[in-house]
């Protein structure tokens, strides 16, 4: 593992370069908002789309404002948003990438020995599955 130390802990938030690349259908959809208004003439199609180009970019102003560390790893255990579970709690870690049509999500599983099941989507972060699950196993050891 590169750069990793046990006595650190590695801190893992939302991708702010994905949420940057979503940015940019928030001005496609205003640039056809655009064209739709003075191009064709068309208000309605217009209206629908800025309202439509206004709330998507709502929602990522806030993905993008949000600094919040979504998973905590160290030595102890590991840190999801406000549960810790120590390495002693935990029975079985997997990561599971579901897909529909084109897209995939990919969620990590953390099973613990009462058999409780943290269901954490991993999608946004800043860490692909297959790294996060190496992270876990060198802290883990």
């Amino acid at each position: 593992m590169e750069n990793l130390n046990k006595n650190k802990e590695v801190k893992i938030g939302i991708s702010k370069f994905s949420i940057g690349f979503d940015f940019i259908i928030v001005i496609i959809i205003f640039g056809i908002a655009f064209y739709s208004y003075f191009g064709k003439n068309n208000i309605k199609i217009s209206i629908f789309l800025v309202i439509i180009g206004t709330l998507n970019l709502i929602y990522y102003l806030r993905k993008l404002s949000d600094t919040e560390t979504k998973i905590l790893i160290n030595s102890r255990g590991i840190n999801l948003e406000s549960k810790f579970i120590s390495w002693d709690e935990v029975k079985d870690i997997n990561v599971e990438k579901l897909s529909s049509g084109k897209t995939y999500s990919e969620y990590l599983n953390i099973v613990t020995k009462k058999n409780k099941l943290f269901d954490i989507d991993i999608t946004e972060l800043n860490i692909t599955g297959n790294k996060l699950l190496k992270t876990i196993e060198f802290y883990r050891k």
